[in-house]
């Protein structure tokens, strides 16, 4: 599934030059309080871009977005770095909403969904891991949620406008 991602990312940046990429880190704490740090790339456009009709005002706040990223929890029984792909929908940058999975050991993917809400380039987030079998899970919960700060770069292709 990484694999095919990563081909719709390369195939749809070629494509248009409204779209943008958004690389960004994030720290956060889950709901025992351990830490979590996590590295993503985001490639999106707006809504108006992507079907090409006439905008209207509504349509230029929708950002849909594919990410992909990597995740380390730390001081867990399980050292390991999880990948992670998702599809996501943002408006205007200030708050949005993201699912799909996170990949364990050989292959194994969990459902992870996300929300964020905050100013643009620094929201907080609301992450969710759901675990199918409690000895796959690095912190040995079925379940794993966290909240964190994320730093975003978010970049048209083509770069931003002179002025």
């Amino acid at each position: 599934m990484i694999y095919k991602s990563v081909l719709v990312l390369i195939i749809t940046s070629c494509l248009r030059s409204e779209f943008y990429y958004s690389p960004g880190v994030q720290i956060g704490f889950t709901g025992d309080r351990r830490l979590f740090f996590s590295t993503q790339l985001t490639i999106g456009a707006g809504i108006s871009d992507l079907i090409g009709n006439e905008s209207n005002y509504l349509m230029e706040l929708i950002y849909p977005g594919i990410t992909l990223g990597a995740r380390l929890y730390t001081k867990t029984k399980i050292k390991r770095l999880y990948f992670y792909n998702d599809l996501q929908i943002a408006i205007i940058g200030v708050a949005g909403y993201g699912s799909g999975y996170l990949y364990g050991n050989r292959g194994k993917k969990y459902k992870k969904s996300k929300m964020w809400i905050g100013i643009p380039f620094i929201p907080f987030s609301y992450d969710k891991v759901d675990f199918l079998e409690d000895g796959e899970s690095p912190l040995e919960k079925k379940l794993i949620s966290g909240y964190g700060i994320f730093a975003l770069a978010t970049t048209p292709f083509g770069g931003w406008p002179s002025w």
